[in-house]
């Protein structure tokens, strides 16, 4: 557990870069097929925010609980930017239900300010580091809090990976993506990934690459990534229409 004034550091590296940067991601997904302009983004350093009122786990729903607040510096995860930041208020979210959450917002309003956030799928048990959408900065202590979510939703069928049908091999900036069924795959392939962090992941945001086309069976596809790390990306789910 991390106690008022202690900071987490979370190192990521990316060793690529390329001429565009990232969008607006109204749904939390985003079709990662570049990197800003922008030095590619190292260190985020996460620092708990004393509380006076407020104790923890706090409950968001029946599914939900806030873990702690954060004053962020680093690089800003929740679009695909990474431009960078300072002490930026961010939480820590956990899912104690037992389904994958696919997509919430929230709004937090702490010492009467408000402060937006998004996170999409988190595993039930899983944490997320989520920074506000709207960067507001962080306040030097918590005296007061009150919580609205907007959209609260789960998976019909709980996502999978197709372990049976798809291999997964994530590179720097890459991921290998292979049929290893005996049948052919048509359709457009999507495979969706998370960065992760210390206890969870990092920002709310997944990231989601295509495989147009389909895969022969057999075959393989080296799917450019640019947010994908070695030992710091975990594959969320696959899909693809039968």
């Amino acid at each position: 557990m991390l106690f008022a004034g202690v900071a987490l550091v979370i190192l990521l590296v990316i060793g690529i870069r390329s001429c565009s940067s990232g969008s607006a991601v109204p749904d939390g997904v985003l079709d990662d097929a570049s990197l800003s302009e922008q030095n590619p983004p190292g260190a985020t350093v996460l620092t708990v925010i004393p509380t006076e009122t407020v104790s923890f786990p706090f409950s968001l729903s029946q599914g939900i609980v806030l873990e702690q607040f954060y004053t962020s510096t680093g690089y800003f995860p929740e679009d695909g930017t990474e431009e960078d930041i300072e002490n930026v208020l961010a939480v820590k979210l956990t899912n104690t239900s037992d389904k994958t959450l696919e997509y919430l917002t929230f709004t937090l309003n702490v010492n009467d300010i408000n402060f937006k956030f998004a996170a999409t799928t988190i595993p039930a048990g899983k944490s997320v580091y989520v920074f506000n959408t709207e960067r507001f900065a962080a306040p030097g202590s918590i005296i007061s809090l009150e919580s609205a979510v907007e959209y609260e939703i789960y998976f019909n069928e709980e996502p999978s990976t197709l372990p049976d049908i798809l291999s997964c091999e994530i590179q720097n900036g890459s991921i290998v993506v292979k049929n290893i069924s005996e049948y052919d795959i048509s359709s457009d392939i999507f495979i969706y990934y998370k960065v992760t962090a210390d206890g969870g992941y990092l920002g709310g945001i997944t990231y989601r690459l295509r495989v147009s086309g389909g895969l022969d069976a057999g075959e393989t596809y080296n799917a450019y990534a640019p947010h994908a790390f070695i030992d710091k990306t975990e594959i969320m789910f696959a899909h693809y229409e039968e």
